[in-house]
């Protein structure tokens, strides 16, 4: 069967990770996390994923935690939060996959629904889907409508994470520029500095 790799940054929202390994640890066959010695704005911080013992033993070999300790030579956050995606796209070109295996990317919040993904997981043709998620706000207090947000790509369709972005950003906005030309900028965030 296809392998399934559910791939996600991670900083230190332990609640959604637990709700995230609920809902997918029957689906997913691979956990990638990535996490960093840096906040996106560049302040130091604890690896709290790859110093939570418990939670690294509850998942065993499914889980992989990519820790950065890399200093980032950018005042930008975005691009810091881009260089550390580039991280599971230098990790998933690492693995032997083939082409119909699947990669889900997502914020660790943004959690896709595992019977989505297992009905994706039957389907024979090539997969590249943009997933609407349920948008919740306030601490999930209030719905706010649908997102599009979560990416899944058969490995054969898959270039980097940050392809993966840039196509939901694209999405979701090309019907608000101010020129409606048949091309669109992507501000550096979304572009592959230092290609993985």
């Amino acid at each position: 069967g296809k392998m399934i790799i559910d791939s996600f940054p991670f900083n230190k929202d332990f609640n959604a990770l637990e709700i995230r390994f609920e809902e997918l640890k029957n689906t997913v066959d691979l956990f990638i996390a990535s996490e960093s010695v840096f906040t996106h704005s560049g302040l130091n911080k604890p690896l709290h994923l790859t110093n939570a013992t418990a939670v690294r033993k509850a998942l065993g070999k499914k889980l992989v935690i990519l820790a950065s300790h890399s200093r980032r030579l950018t005042k930008n956050p975005r691009t810091r939060e881009m260089l550390q995606r580039q991280e599971i796209t230098k990790f998933i070109k690492t693995l032997n996959l083939s082409n119909t295996d699947l990669i889900i990317h997502s914020d660790c919040d943004e959690i896709p629904k595992a019977s989505v993904v297992q009905n994706l997981s039957t389907v024979i043709e090539p997969i590249d889907v943009i997933l609407e998620l349920d948008n919740y706000a306030n601490y999930i207090n209030a719905r706010v409508g649908i997102w599009p947000r979560g990416r899944i790509q058969s490995f054969s369709q898959f270039k980097s994470v940050q392809h993966m972005r840039s196509d939901i950003f694209i999405y979701n906005n090309y019907k608000y520029r101010r020129h409606m030309l048949p091309i669109m900028r992507l501000t550096d965030f979304w572009s592959e500095i230092g290609r993985a």
